[in-house]
């Protein structure tokens, strides 16, 4: 999953405009987190789906 320079942009102009400036460096944080958890969880398991896909295939 690869994020481009537009929608960090677009995310971050949305973000100024709908939160608090005191509250951002706070949810940027925690949005970090969050994507940084999925990333981990799609590399743990991207292989077992990839093996699962191609046992389907084989049948």
């Amino acid at each position: 999953m690869e994020i481009g320079f537009g929608e960090l942009l677009l995310t971050g102009v949305l973000a100024m405009l709908l939160l608090e400036p005191r509250d951002l460096p706070m949810v940027a944080k925690k949005a970090a987190k969050f994507y940084a958890g999925l990333q981990g969880f799609m590399k743990k398991n991207w292989i077992a789906l990839a093996e699962g896909a191609e046992a389907e295939k084989e049948k």
